[in-house]
């Protein structure tokens, strides 16, 4: 008599071959997720390389490269203004109440970013007095007509490893971008909880490996508020004040121009009160004298070092990319740094004329 097929697994069999295929599935999983982000990482870099071009083709038509923010109403802060500035900038209200806000290296490069029909769409266009909103509140007196600019998602602006500025229910209405300008190692004001700094001695004068000058935060000089293009260490500045390649006496190759930030960790690019949206002054620039990927993502003051509304921890380079995040340099190649990097070598890329070249990093 011939024995009988056997037409199906047994239960033991059935789950030895579950148990492998869990095991291959645990195996290849983290291989597939770190294959992504390496390709979102790519991405990303090819996002800056965008930008770097577009730096230097402004710089072939204007002799400079943009002004990282142009916040006007911060230029001559309690001092005086001259009449030849008072006369190209007639809505100067010599304070800092936000008279003559305009945008940023963003607004600037539209055109140079292959965005013509979104730089259309400024009112005045992106270097006229209330080029992009007038009076103290960006959102609350931005010109209706204009509603169209500010909901723009610009294609290069949002790394792909970040969820949350890609994510529309996060902020339906006004995006926010991952690219901010180098302000080098400048300080910054504290902004909300306490007068707190933990990385003050990137900025305060207190260490002899510091070459630039002394920018506390309780200084009118924070953020490189002021006439002097000298106020700010890095290849860009607050108060609409441009850079030509001479004046980084670097070079190109050892200074930083546009690194990642995460607008989640810093409640100034987030809140639409302090004109988080992509086109604003206030979202322009980074610090260097701010580790890389720093958390800030504690709220309500009872951790201030690492709470997104305070400045001094929340205007640094991030990143949601493991271990570092992409950088621009001034020569326009994309560099990964580490987020370990050496700081004082890190403030060194950061500072466009301190004499320090860098190539080890």
């Amino acid at each position: 008599m011939s024995k009988a097929r056997r037409t199906a697994f047994t239960l033991v069999e059935l789950l030895v071959v579950i148990a492998i295929i869990g095991v291959l599935v645990a195996l290849l999983l983290p291989a597939v997720q770190a294959a992504r982000e390496a390709a979102r990482r790519m991405q990303c870099g090819n996002h800056l390389k965008q930008f770097g071009l577009a730096l230097h083709n402004h710089h072939d038509v204007n002799g400079k490269f943009p002004a990282g923010g142009s916040y006007i109403g911060g230029r001559y802060n309690g001092i005086t203004a001259p009449a030849d500035f008072l006369a190209q900038y007639p809505g100067y209200a010599n304070s800092m109440t936000g008279s003559d806000w305009r945008g940023n290296f963003v607004v600037y490069l539209l055109p140079y970013l292959e965005q013509n029909g979104v730089s259309s769409l400024l009112p005045n266009g992106a270097d006229k007095p209330f080029s992009c909103y007038v009076g103290t509140s960006p959102l609350a007196s931005f010109p209706a007509a204009s509603e169209a600019l500010k909901t723009v998602r610009l294609p290069n602006n949002q790394c792909p490893s970040d969820a949350y500025v890609r994510n529309p229910a996060s902020k339906p209405q006004y995006p926010r971008g991952n690219y901010y300008a180098s302000n080098g190692p400048t300080a910054v004001y504290f902004e909300k909880c306490t007068a707190i700094d933990p990385f003050a001695t990137y900025t305060s004068g207190s260490d002899p490996r510091q070459t630039y000058p002394k920018n506390p935060i309780d200084s009118k000089a924070i953020n490189g508020y002021g006439p002097d293009p000298n106020g700010f260490m890095g290849m860009f500045g607050v108060t609409g004040l441009p850079l030509a390649i001479r004046e980084i006496t670097d070079g190109l190759s050892n200074t930083l121009a546009i690194g990642e930030g995460l607008p989640q960790w810093s409640a100034q690019r987030d809140n639409t009160d302090k004109g988080g949206i992509w086109l604003s002054w206030w979202y322009g620039l980074s610090t260097t004298a701010i580790p890389i990927n720093y958390r800030s993502d504690q709220s309500g003051c009872g951790n201030p070092a690492r709470d997104v509304q305070v400045g001094t921890v929340g205007y640094g380079f991030k990143s949601r990319h493991p271990s570092g995040a992409n950088f621009l340099f001034g020569d326009g190649s994309v560099h990964f740094l580490s987020e370990n990097i050496d700081m004082w070598t890190y403030q060194y890329l950061g500072c466009r004329f301190d004499g320090q070249s860098i190539k080890d990093y």
